[in-house]
């Protein structure tokens, strides 16, 4: 609008999945990526550059596995990786991030102290 005020441009956009947690959008802002708490799943859209808006890509990008808890999501600088707190197995999953919004796994390391919380890349 240019007057400062917010809009909503995508309600809820809908993924099937539950606990929605946190957000971490791609540099160039083509991909948005949701850590699901409760389903143990990150999920991909493809946010659209003309106005913003959301579309699912995949419900179930990455499965973390069930009581995972995937909490805190970063991406590295060029946002080829994605980093991702797993609270319930106090491990750090890392991703690729394909140039369609795909993500394969890369590695998994664990030994976290119980209640980590937050995470950083560069």
């Amino acid at each position: 609008m240019g007057d400062g005020r917010l809009n909503v441009i995508s309600g809820s956009v809908a993924n099937s999945q539950t606990a929605a947690c946190w957000i971490a959008i791609t540099e160039k802002g083509k991909f948005a990526f949701v850590s699901n708490t409760g389903s143990g799943t990150i999920s991909s859209y493809r946010v659209n550059a003309e106005d913003g808006s959301l579309n699912l890509i995949n419900a179930m990008a990455a499965n973390t596995g069930m009581g995972s808890a995937p909490i805190d999501i970063a991406l590295s600088v060029n946002s080829r990786i994605m980093f991702v707190l797993l609270g319930g197995s106090q491990s750090v999953a890392s991703y690729r991030i394909e140039n369609n919004g795909d993500l394969t796994q890369i590695d998994a390391a664990g030994g976290l102290p119980r209640g980590a919380q937050g995470i950083v890349a560069k």
